[in-house]
């Protein structure tokens, strides 16, 4: 009886470790993929950008900038100390064009509300689908027009 309980054990034990060295190898095969479709750096070194991210997303948040503009004149009825300033944000599109987590990185204004306006702007924008889930990051810059 303690041999079967053994043997068990062991095939069980066996089996798990089976897994474990599947589960890594499935990891590492998507780990290459994703690391094939990344484009290689050139000659320069540097990294091209993705022509997805150069065209139709420059295209969408150009077209967005003016909602983004209602946002901050409303920020700047509160009589803020600080006017000017650059707001960097980041945000997935899904694979279905629609904006996942857009999100402040960094910014010089301290008023949530401003924020969470711009989150919610960005967050109602609609991109071109891309093949895969795509990360942007973007900088927005205001200035107060006298």
């Amino acid at each position: 009886m303690k041999n079967y309980w053994q043997a068990g054990l062991f095939g069980v034990l066996i089996l798990l470790i089976l897994f474990l060295i599947y589960r890594d190898y499935r990891r590492d095969q998507e780990i290459a993929l994703l690391l094939s479709q990344r484009p290689a750096a050139g000659k320069d070194g540097r990294t091209p950008v993705d022509p997805y991210i150069k065209n139709e997303v420059k295209n969408r948040i150009i077209k967005g900038y003016g909602e983004l503009q209602i946002c901050y004149k409303e920020f700047l009825k509160t009589n803020p100390k600080i006017t000017d300033g650059d707001i960097k944000m980041d945000w997935q599109i899904d694979t279905d064009g629609d904006v996942i987590s857009p999100e402040v990185i960094t910014s010089p204004f301290s008023s949530e509300s401003f924020h969470k306006c711009m989150a919610g702007k960005i967050e109602s924008w609609k991109f071109p689908e891309p093949p895969i889930q795509k990360y942007i990051s973007h900088t927005f810059k205001f200035a107060k027009s006298e």
